[in-house]
């Protein structure tokens, strides 16, 4: 029982120090709902988390609800009719997702911030470096992505939208082959093509990407994509970049980052811009954040 408490202790001090630095940058606490309406999930384009993930129940008016699939959709849904066209809210939130196995519901323990509302270049930045600041306290590596290098990869191709979301799910699933294998059955652009051959070996250092081929951008999306990535050479020596990152959920938009620590397998945070995602809950904001997996946290401390 002694080791029982003493673990306890120790991951309450943790999540409590998370925290804390999250107050002292001027973030407020915010706890998301526990529900959500089937409906209003499962009608996002979210291709890398299927119908069988979900944790559905039924309530006694016989409305199917999700228990939280994912805390940023239903933080959005509550604060946005709240949120006026010039604030800048800065939150930060201790929860926890569920999903569905074969033979268990997995609870999948968050800590995030986040900002939302009228955003700058600077609102970035600040997420970037907090995301580093909380990565700091061991050797870890920050990979960052930009959507528009492969939405602008995409635009080459004849791909209708449910083509573009199998191949978004090879490409998330790092199955080379297969990706490839469908980019040579299903479209025609010999340009685009070529990038894809290269594309899971574009990341690196960053001031690689400085030197990188201009023949691999085809287009402005992919350019101000690659422009936007470079603004963030200064901001660690940890951070590497990936033009093949792509995130679990569809809703991320502009800037996507990952984070690791070399002793865990999977990444302990992940992260990006979402402007999109506000749409769909009535109109469009500024909003980027990062969360991260506080039992990963919490086991790289080990």
């Amino acid at each position: 029982m002694e080791e029982f408490v003493k673990e306890s202790l120790t991951k309450y001090q943790i999540k409590r120090k998370m925290e804390d630095f999250a107050l002292q940058k001027g973030y407020f606490p915010f706890q998301p709902a526990l529900f959500e309406k089937y409906e209003q999930f499962t009608c996002k384009k979210n291709p890398s988390l299927t119908k069988e993930q979900l944790v559905i129940v039924m309530n006694g008016y016989q409305q199917l609800l999700l228990l939280r699939p994912d805390i940023t959709t239903a933080m959005i849904k509550e604060l946005l009719p709240n949120i006026n066209a010039n604030d800048k809210v800065k939150l930060f939130y201790q929860s926890t997702n569920y999903r569905s196995s074969k033979k268990t519901v997995n609870e999948i323990s968050q800590f995030g911030i986040e900002i939302l509302g009228n955003l700058s270049t600077s609102s970035e930045r600040e997420i970037i470096e907090l995301a580093c600041n909380y990565l700091n306290e061991s050797k870890f590596i920050l990979e960052i992505g930009h959507t528009g290098f492969l939405e602008g990869l995409l635009d080459e191709t004849n791909l209708d939208n449910n083509e573009r979301v199998e191949l978004k799910k090879l490409l998330y699933s790092k199955d080379f082959d297969g990706a490839m294998q469908f980019v040579k059955e299903n479209t025609k652009s010999v340009a685009a093509n070529e990038v894809f051959i290269k594309l899971f070996s574009l990341h690196g250092k960053m001031d690689q990407l400085i030197n990188l081929d201009s023949k691999l951008i085809l287009n402005l999306k992919m350019k101000n994509a690659v422009n936007t990535l470079l603004n963030y050479i200064q901001v660690s020596q940890n951070i590497y970049f990936d033009l093949s990152m792509i995130n679990e959920l569809a809703y991320y938009d502009g800037i996507i980052f990952k984070g690791y620590y070399p002793n865990l397998p999977t990444a302990v945070l992940s992260g990006g811009r979402y402007d999109p995602l506000t749409e769909e809950y009535g109109r469009k904001i500024g909003a980027i954040g990062f969360s991260i997996d506080v039992n990963s946290w919490i086991q790289s401390k080990e």
